[in-house]
């Protein structure tokens, strides 16, 4: 089923499924032309699992008859839906994969 079954093309110019769509468009591309040898090309999405603003962004009835949040009306859209993955930003606060500059700028402090 193409996402256009499910709702009209307009509504996924209304953020924030319009920027998904913009990257998943983007990976789908690459993906097609084997951008750097890939074979699979998926769009990491780093969203804090807190930002409960953001999953309550649905703008339109439309989208929000797909599902209560943001993460549920685009995992119904998707085609492909192992293309799209969520990483939590916590995972780049680890010195071993960053650099301690960024760590100081981006770690919580302590509660």
């Amino acid at each position: 089923m193409a996402p256009t079954d499910l709702v009209q093309l307009e509504v996924l110019f209304d953020e924030p499924l319009y920027q998904l769509l913009r990257q998943q468009l983007l990976a789908q591309e690459m993906e097609r032309a084997g951008s750097e040898g890939a074979d699979v090309v998926r769009v990491l999405h780093v969203l804090d699992p807190a930002n409960l603003a953001y999953q309550d962004s649905l703008a339109t009835p439309e989208l929000q008859a797909l599902g209560a949040t943001v993460d549920e009306a685009w995992g119904r859209l998707l085609v492909n839906p192992d293309r799209f993955v969520h990483v939590d930003p916590a995972a780049f606060l680890n010195p071993d994969v960053t650099s301690p500059e960024y760590v100081a700028r981006y770690a919580r402090p302590a509660s």
